[in-house]
């Protein structure tokens, strides 16, 4: 059998690697190794063209939600109603079925439930203290956590997220400068 492999360059980065193989034993000529070194070239750089395009999509689509949500939160003065639209907003950009949004209480350092959007898991007004589950955690390092699977993670103890349907999540702070 023969092989031959060849990397996709671009950029001087090595973007992959384009294999070819036969059944019967046999030796690339000069000429069929130079074509499969300059087809790898050429496929790197499609696939680094295809690669930047997809980034700049995305980075159109964020963006896009950053203009929205930017124009609810200035639209309104009302606390509740500005909650309400950016996380309805927020939700269906991530295409996630349901979603809150919760409030620290710096006295207390008790986070509330002061939004939700969509299959309601709790009652709003719902009270987590810090590193108390997944919001809890989210608060105390103020970092935002994905978990794949609801089911397992451990910080997720007592999550209905699995009896509603839903797998996994996405959690971040809402943090002005280091606050």
């Amino acid at each position: 059998a023969a092989l031959a492999s060849v990397p996709l360059v671009s950029s001087g980065k090595v973007l992959g690697v384009l294999t070819v193989s036969g059944r019967e034993a046999r030796k690339f000529s000069p000429e069929e190794r130079r074509l499969l070194e300059s087809i790898g070239n050429e496929i790197g750089v499609a696939v680094e063209r295809a690669q930047l395009l997809q980034r700049a999509q995305d980075r159109a689509r964020e963006l896009e939600t950053l203009v929205s949500v930017n124009r609810e939160m200035v639209s309104s003065l009302d606390l509740q109603e500005v909650l309400d639209r950016t996380l309805a907003i927020m939700c269906r950009q991530v295409g996630a079925t349901q979603g809150f949004i919760c409030t620290l209480d710096e006295e207390t350092g008790e986070l509330t439930a002061k939004t939700f959007w969509g299959e309601r898991a709790f009652p709003l007004g719902r009270v987590w203290k810090m590193d108390q589950g997944i919001v809890g955690w989210v608060a105390r390092h103020q970092q935002p956590i994905i978990v794949d699977d609801l089911a397992t993670d451990p910080r997720i103890v007592g999550s209905q997220g699995p009896a509603l349907g839903n797998n996994s999540a996405v959690s971040v702070p809402l943090k002005v400068k280091e606050k």
